[in-house]
């Protein structure tokens, strides 16, 4: 596959699992004990959203023979931020408001390291 391939991939992830997260993370700030309707296609969106992020973010590194830099560790540490907030926002619903201010940390983090990982890392 080539990079452009694992890039769109990758890009896909991050819609998929920024719009799961708003869904989850907008019906708890609404809690009123009801059952969140389509449920299940938010878990499997941010499931698969998750999965998108892994795998081209390995596809982009492999096919740029970049081995596993620095940035890449604060990547995975970003993806793991994720998949606890989706959790989170399921379970603790009055964490939800504290939670969108970290999954804009957190996104802002990732674009900022994608970003300029060149310059920060290569020092």
């Amino acid at each position: 596959m080539s990079v452009e391939f694992y890039r769109v991939l990758h890009l896909s992830g991050v819609v998929m699992v920024f719009f799961s997260l708003g869904a989850i993370l907008l019906h708890s700030l609404n809690h009123d004990g009801t059952k969140l309707q389509g449920k299940t296609t938010v878990s499997v969106l941010h499931g698969l959203g998750m999965l998108f992020l892994l795998v081209a973010g390995f596809g982009i590194a492999a096919k740029k023979g970049l081995g596993f830099p620095v940035f890449m560790y604060i990547k995975l540490f970003l993806w793991l931020i994720l998949g606890a907030l989706y959790g989170i926002g399921q379970r603790k619903p009055a964490l939800a408001n504290p939670s969108i201010y970290i999954t804009l940390a957190v996104a802002l983090c990732a674009v900022i390291v994608a970003v300029y990982h060149a310059r920060i890392f290569s020092l």
